[in-house]
């Protein structure tokens, strides 16, 4: 499974409409399915540009937040996964 961005999606549309190259030969370029390539260019005739922008945004963390990160590492030397539970035991922080 290949995660398709706009520009890749974007172009793959392109070659199918545009330049009339077949839904196969663009779907094997991305290692996708041809009937995901189908998929993309139905909705780009039907409705225009594809990514849906209702995902989940992306949240950064504050310089605090790194800070308890960096103590609780160093307090415990655990992975990411680990880390949250000393993080929330200690700091009663769900960073």
């Amino acid at each position: 499974m290949v995660k398709l961005t706009d520009k890749k999606i974007k172009w793959a549309v392109e070659q199918v409409i545009n330049k009339g190259e077949s839904t196969e030969m663009v779907a094997t370029i991305y290692g996708v399915s041809m009937r995901r390539i189908q998929q993309l260019v139905k909705y780009y005739r039907k409705q225009g540009p594809m990514l849906d922008k209702k995902r989940r945004p992306k949240t950064h963390l504050s310089d605090e937040e790194k800070q308890i990160i960096e103590d609780a590492y160093k307090e415990s030397f655990l992975g990411a996964r680990l880390l949250r539970y000393p993080i929330q035991k200690h700091y009663k922080r769900n960073i």
